[in-house]
């Protein structure tokens, strides 16, 4: 019973390590860029394209596609050239990553007076994460996270007085993070109590 008990504790606290360790977030771009890896910039800068007009399938060649109320937007504070991430439904944003491996996913809040909270979803629609901007300038107000199932649609919902994204990074994570150390401290005092009952075990043999 004991053995049984030791055996369950172990499997218990590896389920812990690696469901806290599935996801990731992120406030500042650097640590995010370190964490991931084949990142791609989608920085909205289309030739061409004015204000207010749909940005559609203008990446899908890239695995993002926008529905229609997403909006190409030249106000805010675009962190690099004249476009943003505008949207015709107030302080909602979504996009559908239509290529396998993508499991990250971060984004430049383009107004730091606003709060904006970026949330991914599977491909079963399960929610695997959630980040919110920090709202500090010196960071460019980014926000992000990895996760180690396929991203298969995000949202941003924003609260404040505007709302505009700029910037949208996608790639793949890295490999996952290690366990923490509470769940990490159950697995090795498990671990200890299987090799105790072995020795035992071999000393009642002998």
């Amino acid at each position: 019973m004991l053995r049984f008990a030791l055996i369950a504790g172990t499997m218990v606290a590896m389920s812990i390590g690696s469901t806290q360790a599935a996801t990731a977030t992120f406030n500042n771009l650097p640590s995010f860029q370190a964490a991931s890896s084949s990142l791609t910039l989608i920085d909205f800068e289309t030739p061409g394209i004015t204000s207010r007009v749909p940005i559609g399938s203008d990446y899908a060649a890239l695995g993002v596609v926008f529905p229609n109320t997403n909006i190409y937007s030249q106000g805010g504070r675009p962190v690099s050239g004249r476009n943003s991430w505008a949207t015709n439904t107030p302080r909602f944003f979504n996009a559908t990553i239509t290529i396998s491996g993508i499991t990250a996913i971060g984004v430049h809040n383009a107004l730091n007076s606003s709060t904006s909270t970026l949330s991914a979803f599977d491909s079963a629609d399960n929610l695997l994460g959630s980040v919110t901007s920090d709202s500090i300038a010196s960071t460019l107000d980014f926000f992000g996270l990895t996760t180690m199932t396929d991203i298969a649609r995000i949202e941003v919902n924003t609260v404040g007085p505007g709302w505009l994204l700029d910037d949208l990074y996608v790639g793949t994570a890295d490999a996952a993070p290690v366990p923490l150390p509470g769940a990490l401290g159950f697995l090795i005092a498990g671990l200890a109590g299987l090799g105790l009952v072995r020795a035992r075990a071999r000393r009642s043999e002998s």
